[in-house]
């Protein structure tokens, strides 16, 4: 009794054990595949790391990192190089592909944008097969990435993309984060219909962006209505811009809705305080040719030319530090070096394949050969056979002088039926072979069907004597098609052989089933 109440709480205390580790991980990360970051940091921060496996914490730590970066908070140091040295241990493609993309966003935020973006292709190659959420983290941050660094057809190109990932997964927020850079790196391209349409597609998505996000969104919202001539809808959307904030982003948009409107005062002061807030050279150098134009537009061109140098000077700098990066060309290789494996990886396969069919085709030669000899020798053997018969009649008939007449006749029968024999063998040869290749026997050419027979009673004796032991008055019709079936052709060859309809064949079937005994 003892014993048998040990065992029964030992089973209730298994059976409601809490769930595993990886259980609990893995659910951790369909929260965040469901975009419920806040859940899931609360579920992640009460999981107990004691006793856990290697491959347990580091999943945790991959956790922990996704919920840093999705809330746009700080990332320890070294926790992204421990996750990737671990990974690229075991060569786990998916949770790689997220850490280069995490390692690759710490370096360019640090301002180390060459390696960033190794780190980011190298993403994009192991990508290729995972999931969506990890391939539209990557795609996005290289439009954002390219277009920062003018490479504005490639950004356009990622932002296309996303695009396409967003829709994919009904994410709002992403698809107004995509369709924007869409936007923007078309009208840097100039052009400007395609930049306006993909405006026209994220204004209803605006609501979803977060509060600094939106007054970008509705600040380059102004700039659309500003090319159309529309002062009212463009007056409305800066004015939504500005009661959230005021950025670089903003402060532009808004001194050329200002310019536009031909108050110089208020357009100075945005281009100003553009140029103030500025960390980028890119901004810096746009608020300058602002404020360039402005005092142009006033006629005060000693300071509208002491702006625009400043720009040069500026944009000069820009490109060198874009020349320094190198973004293109670091691209354009891991692209080559990409396509390059791609294309070796199939070219073995081909040759694969290739190595494989011409050992078929030497197999099915060599077996071809080797049967076509085999019964060409049992032919010659037969023929020397017949040829030491009928030496044997000749000798006889020497012999015997006193029946010479009747010995020529005989020998003369003897030697015809000989002959004709061998070319009834011979020519019944030639149809075997044929019928073996596929080629057609007349079903009303009797001496064909007659010479495959006596062909085929040479090849393989036992088969007719198994007939005569199994079938009363075989036709040689019946006969041929019995030796078809025999060396394994279907009805369906047999009757495209015989030039007969399936139905026919079928009605001989019948027949020749009648007359076994």
């Amino acid at each position: 009794m003892k014993h048998l109440l040990i065992i029964l709480i030992t089973f209730i205390l298994f059976a409601c054990r809490p769930g595993s580790a990886i259980q609990k991980l893995s659910y951790v990360d369909s929260l965040l595949v469901h975009d419920s970051i806040n859940k899931a940091e609360k579920q992640l921060a009460v999981i107990n790391e004691n006793g856990m496996s290697e491959e347990e914490l580091y999943y945790l730590k991959l956790l922990h990192i996704q919920i840093l970066s999705r809330k746009y908070e700080p990332i320890p140091n070294g926790i992204i190089d421990s996750c990737i040295v671990y990974y690229e241990k075991y060569n786990d493609k998916a949770k790689l592909s997220e850490l280069y993309y995490y390692k690759g966003g710490e370096l360019y935020d640090r301002g180390n944008v060459s390696e960033g973006i190794v780190y980011f292709k190298k993403a994009e190659k192991l990508a290729e097969g995972g999931s969506l959420q990890v391939k539209y983290k990557i795609y996005s941050s290289l439009a954002f990435c390219n277009f920062v660094s003018e490479n504005y057809h490639i950004s356009l190109e990622y932002a296309k993309k996303s695009s396409k990932i967003a829709i994919d997964l009904r994410s709002p927020d992403r698809f107004l984060f995509s369709k924007y850079y869409e936007s923007i790196s078309f009208d840097m391209i100039g052009n400007h219909d395609s930049a306006n349409i993909c405006t026209k597609q994220y204004i209803p998505y605006i609501k979803y962006g977060t509060k600094e996000e939106q007054r970008v969104y509705f600040a380059e919202v102004c700039a659309y209505y500003i090319t159309q001539n529309d002062t009212v809808k463009a007056q409305l959307y800066i004015n939504k811009a500005l009661e959230l904030g005021e950025d670089p982003v903003v402060c532009g948009i808004a001194g050329a809705y200002y310019l536009w409107m031909k108050d110089y005062e208020k357009a100075e002061k945005m281009y100003q305080k553009k140029l103030k807030e500025s960390v980028s050279l890119r901004h810096k150098a746009e608020a300058l040719n602002g404020l360039g134009n402005v005092m142009k537009c006033q006629n005060n061109y000693d300071k509208a030319s002491f702006f625009f140098n400043k720009e040069i000077d500026i944009m000069d700098s820009l490109a060198q530090q874009h020349q320094k990066e190198n973004v293109k060309d670091i691209q354009y290789k891991a692209d080559y070096k990409n396509v390059v494996i791609n294309n070796t990886h199939k070219m073995s396969k081909m040759v694969y394949i290739f190595c494989i069919l011409v050992g078929v085709l030497i197999l099915i030669a060599v077996t071809f050969i080797v049967v076509y000899r085999k019964n060409n020798r049992e032919i010659r053997s037969k023929k020397k056979e017949l040829e030491n018969y009928a030496n044997e009649i000749a000798y006889l008939n020497k012999i015997k002088n006193d029946s010479n007449k009747e010995k020529k006749i005989l020998i003369r029968e003897m030697e015809r039926k000989m002959d004709s024999y061998i070319k009834s063998v011979s020519h019944g040869h030639k149809l075997y072979e044929g019928v073996c290749l596929g080629k057609i026997v007349e079903k009303r050419d009797a001496r064909a069907m007659e010479d495959i027979l006596t062909f085929y009673k040479v090849v393989d004796a036992d088969f007719f004597i198994q007939m005569e032991h199994q079938y009363n008055n075989l036709t040689t019709q019946n006969l041929l098609i019995l030796m078809l079936k025999h060396i394994g052709k279907s009805d369906d060859e047999i009757s495209d052989l015989l030039c007969v309809s399936k139905g026919s064949l079928r009605s001989y079937m019948s027949r020749i089933k009648r007359c076994r005994i």
